[in-house]
């Protein structure tokens, strides 16, 4: 294998080529969030989340059914309604929802590099890499 250093560019030539991976998807603050929510936040115990869990803009009371015990994480809420191991902080919740948004846009703006037609086995089975996927929905008889 042959490797070329040159003003910032790196190839490598090693008979056969490969693939670039697309570019991650830049989270922001929203990387830590396992989970991320507007409206409302409900579980049915247990739950093991890794990760912090967040509820923005709707008040911390409408996190119903979490308790503290199922997350290794903090529990962020925009107030201090709701069980006492809710962290209220507004400003890092709205910097996570409007990094969740950027995200979301930029992802669904992306050129799919593979798609699934409808006859296809979707995605059952596979164990897909890093990339764009696109799937035809298959449409169900009248």
């Amino acid at each position: 294998m042959v490797a070329l250093f040159s003003a910032g560019l790196l190839m490598t030539f090693a008979g056969s080529a490969q693939a670039a991976e697309p570019p991650t998807v830049p989270l922001g603050v929203a990387d830590s969030f396992a989970v991320l929510a507007g409206s409302e936040i409900s579980d049915v115990p247990t739950s093991d989340i890794i990760g912090a869990v967040g509820l923005s803009p709707a008040a911390g009371s409408k996190i119903t059914g979490l308790t503290c015990a199922e997350v290794i994480g903090t529990i962020y809420a925009v107030d201090a309604t709701g069980l006492p191991c809710f962290v209220p902080n507004a400003d890092l919740l709205t910097t996570a929802k409007d990094n969740l948004t950027t995200a979301y846009l930029e992802a669904a703006g992306r050129t799919p590099t593979t798609t699934y037609g409808a006859d296809d086995n979707q995605l059952g089975g596979k164990v897909l890499g890093p990339g764009v996927y696109s799937s035809v929905m298959r449409q169900l008889p009248t």
